[in-house]
Formats: C-alpha cells, structure tokens, sequence
C-alpha cells in the first residue's frame, strides 16, 4: 500500500515539474517575442595574445548590417551575423548569442600564427597551424619568427590572403610558401627549436636556413625533406660540439648531407 502511495506521489511530482518547465518555456517563448534589439558587445576572448581585432571597428562595421535597436529581437538574423563575423581573415571562430534583454553577445577567437611571411617583393602575411594564410595588420605584430628570402606568393594565393585559405591551395600556388610551412610546423613541434630559431631564410641557392636567437652563425637545412634526423643533427651538435667549441666559432652549420654535419670556421 505505501509502495503505491509513493508510487503515485512520484507521479504527481514529475507531472508538476514537467508543468513549470512547459511553463517556463511558453513564457520565455511569449517574453521573446516583444523583446527588443537593445546593442551589442564584441568580446576578442584572446586578445591578450593577438590584437589582430579591433573590437570598436568591428562593432561599428556590423551595426550596418543588423536591424535598428528597437527592432524586436526576431528580426536579428544571428546566421548571417556570425558569417560576416567568420569572414573576417583573422577570425578562427566565434560564437553568438542574444539575452532575453535584447542584448547581443558576439565571442571571437583569432587565428594562431605560427610564422610571419615576407615574399620576395615584400608582402607580409601570416600562417597559423592549420596552413591558413591572413594579412598583417597595421599596429598589431604577433611575436613569431618571420621567413623570408626567395619565397614567392603567387598571383593565386593573393586574393587567399584576404579571405580563406587551405592547405592544399597554398601547396598548389606557392610552392615555396608551401615548403616554408612545412618547416615551421616541424620547428614549432620542438620546444628547442621553436625557442631557438629567429628567422628562417630561402637562398638563392634553394635552401632553407635558420637564423638562430644566439649565436652568429647559419644553420643551412637544404630542403624541406627529412627534417626529423636534420633536426636530430641539430639537437645532438648544441648539446656537444657547440658546448664544448663554443657558439662564436662557426660562421655555417650545414644540415644538408645525410649521417653528417659539416660545419665552416669562422675566417
């Protein structure tokens, strides 16, 4: 018997609950529908580490494209809004959202560089992890190591720059943008590594250099191929031949020749 009074009780209890929250619903449904568009706020979650995002800028540059404040809250189109949001170069992600105030909330995230690109006439541009490609903007240098040299951005790969970019489109454009990345992100794999390289340079030669932080000499890595026992070389020659011959006394450390490193004295 008290099993089914209990039983029964239950039952009352879910069917209450259930009632508030259909409840709650209705009315929030109800309440949204003559809210009002009363602003909005852009937060850059990151910009601690990047300021490629100018908050203001942006703000005052969607504003164009939302409804008057005043408008109810159904007429913001938070799709479209998030696309032209995404659309700008520096944008990884973003998130939007509308309080039952009529406040809108946009949450950005920037890409991640990982080098800073200088091509053989002189355009900067960036490259994060994923093989993105995005502009420099003025006032706002991210602290990575920067390529340059012979490295050419071909006519393909421009337009990319300002918008959306893969992998594959850098690969099949710029070669040599391509073979670029590929050794970053083995350096930027690599604690040391990433910590010691300063620049990485193409010759004329064809052959990717790294200027080291410390030290006045060149590390000659040749091509982008086999980085895994060049970086190997490298690891083994700071941790003895350099520590013991000391960091001044070669002008070239070359990588290039398998099972081997050839290193040219200073004059």
């Amino acid at each position: 018997m008290k099993v089914g009074k209990l039983h029964i009780k239950d039952t009352w209890i879910w069917l209450i609950v259930s009632i508030l929250i259909i409840g709650s619903v209705s009315f929030s449904g109800i309440n949204r529908k003559f809210t009002t568009f009363k602003k909005v706020d852009i937060l850059v979650l990151d910009k601690e580490n990047y300021q490629f995002i100018n908050e203001e800028n942006l703000e005052s540059n969607l504003v164009k494209y939302l409804p008057p404040f005043g408008s109810p809250v159904s007429k913001v189109n938070k799709k479209y809004i998030q696309d032209l949001v995404n659309n700008h170069p520096a944008v990884e992600s973003s998130s939007i959202y509308i309080s039952l105030s009529g406040e809108m909330q946009i949450d950005i995230i920037q890409k991640k560089p990982i080098i800073r690109i200088i091509d053989e006439l002189g355009k900067n541009f960036y490259i994060d992890a994923e093989g993105k490609l995005f502009p420099v903007f003025p006032g706002s240098a991210a602290r990575v190591a920067i390529a340059n040299g012979s490295i050419k951005l071909n006519s393909g790969l421009k337009e990319v720059v300002q918008n959306k970019s893969t992998i594959e489109d850098i690969k099949k454009n710029s070669p040599t943008v391509y073979k670029t990345f590929v050794i970053v992100k083995a350096i930027n794999e690599n604690d040391f590594l990433r910590n010691l390289t300063e620049q990485i340079y193409l010759n004329s030669n064809g052959d990717f250099e790294i200027i080291p932080k410390v030290g006045d000499f060149r590390i000659i890595l040749g091509s982008e191929e086999n980085l895994e026992p060049k970086f190997k070389k490298l690891l083994a020659m700071y941790k003895t031949g350099l520590k013991y011959a000391g960091w001044n006394r070669y002008s070239i450390i070359n990588l290039k020749f398998d099972s081997q490193v050839v290193c040219t004295l200073k004059r």
